[in-house]
């Protein structure tokens, strides 16, 4: 039944943070999710990141020192995948 739940929420979630993006694109204000970023809870942080990456590539590491944020390419979904 959680998993139903957790599903359900989820799915709720996407809806209005769609929602909110198409008010905000018809009053023309850009969404600033870095402002609210921390407001935000762990599941809507989740679910942007969802509709906004298809997938992380993440490059093998050559040495020590070299960060691992370097190493790691987004690929970002196109409005053909929503």
């Amino acid at each position: 039944m959680l998993q139903e739940f957790t599903a359900q929420e989820r799915r709720l979630v996407r809806d209005r943070n769609r929602w909110i993006k198409h008010q905000y694109a018809s009053l023309g204000k850009p969404v600033d999710l870095r402002a609210d970023w921390d407001d935000l809870t762990l599941p809507e942080q989740r679910s942007y990141v969802e509709q906004t990456l298809t997938a992380v590539l993440v490059a093998p590491a050559v040495g020590r020192r070299k960060s691992v944020h370097t190493r790691l390419t987004p690929l970002f979904r196109s409005e053909d995948d929503a």
